[in-house]
């Protein structure tokens, strides 16, 4: 690597011959698997069960429902709405579109994720119980990590 020099002050290294390829070659690398997290959003089809042994009496209004994957019914997402429970039983149908934010990398996978609606409707969070889980064997790859792929 040589230096430019400029008026007496050197402004910056310049790379030279078969290096400069090289170098290219390694900051595409580095930029490519940085593992900067992405924002994705998702859509999944998933089952649907009222819990409302799960409703906590700090929030009377938020009605529990517990989700699972139809690709992988062990993994689970329980979320509490305004209504929700009502709003699924009014569809008439046992499975609802979910959809999702997910973010992460190819790197690390995964990082988090929450659910933005049920059936094209926000999802009316006013507190209440969530959580996510595994049930039985489960999978080492958590059925949303395709999302970022």
């Amino acid at each position: 690597m040589e230096k430019m020099d400029v008026g007496g002050s050197v402004i910056c290294p310049v790379l030279t011959g078969s290096r400069l390829p090289a170098a290219i070659m390694a900051l595409c690398i580095a930029l490519l698997g940085c593992g900067c997290n992405r924002y994705v959003v998702v859509t999944r089809e998933m089952t649907w069960e009222c819990v409302p042994a799960e409703q906590d009496i700090n929030y009377p209004e938020a009605e529990p429902v517990l989700f699972r994957y139809t690709e992988d019914p062990e993994y689970f997402d329980l979320a509490s709405g305004r209504a929700l429970c009502q709003q699924l039983q009014a569809s008439g149908k046992s499975r609802a579109e979910v959809t999702y934010q997910v973010w992460g990398n190819r790197v690390s996978g995964l990082h988090g994720y929450h659910i933005e609606s049920v059936n094209g409707q926000p999802l009316n969070d006013i507190g209440g119980p969530a959580w996510s889980g595994c049930h039985g064997t489960c999978k080492a790859v958590h059925p949303l990590e395709s999302a970022l792929r």
